[in-house]
Order: C-alpha cells, then sequence, then structure tokens
C-alpha cells in the first residue's frame, strides 16, 4: 500500500474512532441537555457544538469537491465570524434537526474524501482539520460537560 493510501486509511480511521466517541458521549444526554448552556466559556451548548462540526464538515464536503474536480483555490477564511454565524444558527435548530445535519454533513465529506483520486495537502488539511482534528480539539470539554451534566442529573 502506497503512502497516499495509508494516509487515507489513518484519517478516516481517527475520524471513525473520534466520531463514535461523540456520539457515545452525545446520546447519553437528554433533549434538554443537549440545549443547556455552559460547554465552553462562551456559554455554548452541546447542541450548538453539534451545528458547529456540522457546518465545518460541511465546508469540508464542499472543498474537497472542488478539490476533486480541480477547482479548489486557497482562500482566507473568516473562521470566528464563521463560527459565530453557526452559532446563531443552531439556537433556531432542535435538537433534531442539529442532528441530522451532522449526519448529514459528515456523509458527504466522507464521500468527497473517499472518491478523492489523489491526497493533495489541501484535501488531507480540510478532511484533518474539519475531521478528526477538529473532534479532538471539543473532546475534552465534551467529556467533561457530559460527565458534569449526567452526575448533575
Amino acid at each position: 500500500m502506497n503512502e497516499a493510501a495509508n494516509q487515507r486509511d489513518r484519517l478516516t480511521a481517527e475520524e471513525a474512532e473520534r466520531w463514535a466517541e461523540i456520539r457515545s458521549l452525545v446520546d447519553r444526554l437528554t433533549p434538554s441537555q443537549l440545549e443547556e448552556p455552559g460547554l465552553t466559556a462562551e456559554g455554548w451548548s452541546v447542541k450548538d457544538l453539534l451545528w458547529h462540526l456540522a457546518g465545518w464538515c460541511s465546508e469540508a464536503e464542499r472543498q474537497l469537491g472542488l478539490i476533486r474536480r480541480g477547482t479548489y483555490e486557497e482562500r482566507d477564511w473568516d473562521t470566528d465570524g464563521i463560527n459565530a454565524r453557526l452559532l446563531e444558527e443552531s439556537r433556531g435548530l432542535s435538537p433534531d434537526e442539529v442532528r441530522s445535519g451532522l449526519e448529514a454533513a459528515r456523509a458527504g465529506a466522507l464521500r468527497e474524501w473517499a472518491t478523492l483520486e489523489a491526497l493533495t495537502p489541501e484535501a488531507i488539511e480540510w478532511f484533518g482539520e474539519s475531521g478528526p482534528m477538529h473532534y479532538d480539539e471539543h473532546l475534552p470539554a465534551l467529556r467533561a460537560w457530559v460527565e458534569h451534566l449526567s452526575r448533575s442529573g
């Protein structure tokens, strides 16, 4: 197996492993617990986090599609602005809408990732930073918050 295939397999496995943990943690919560603020210092709920992940998975799907079609262009991102927009959007959605949106966005990113013929550095960056590395960034707070919510009933 070549280096690119090894890297694709490794990143795909990391994404699946982190995703399984996120799902396991989220599945422990009631709908009202999903909406309880306090996950972050900024007052995010788990629902807000899930929509944040959905937004970046959706963007990864889009960017990976551009890479696959050969039309990708590097650009600057207003990450804070995007995150603020996603937070505002999440506040108007139900937990079920957020969960189904995240499932669809993740599936789209995985589909685009799997169909790439060649893994470019940009593709690796988009998949890694929107998937396993992004999950790693949020998992410690999610673990602690779910534990807190589980103890407090």
